[in-house]
């Protein structure tokens, strides 16, 4: 065999034995972080949803002019709109 002949041969051997040990060294990596979370705190299934929370803006001008009467008014509203799209609406007792 030539030279040539022997140098590639042993430069694919070592390829060949240095790709073995990356992929044994690759699969005895840890665990990344963010994958240790998700493994341990999965996503719970939608049917598991307990609630939601949704925000909106008021305009004060459109409201009647006491507080308590102006948020009896658009809770109103609020559990009218929910009920009419199907949501059910628990109030917090109190206390």
């Amino acid at each position: 065999m030539s030279g040539r002949a022997v140098a590639a041969r042993l430069a694919l051997a070592l390829f060949v034995t240095g790709a073995a040990i990356g992929a044994s060294v690759i699969a005895a990596e840890p665990v990344q972080v963010y994958q240790a979370m998700i493994n341990k705190y999965p996503a719970p299934a939608l049917a598991e949803v307990q609630g939601r929370e949704y925000k909106f803006l008021i305009d004060p001008a459109q409201t009647k002019p006491k507080v308590e009467d102006a948020f009896a008014d658009i809770w109103k509203q609020v559990t009218a709109a929910a009920e009419s799209r199907g949501f059910k609406i628990e109030e917090k007792k109190k206390s």
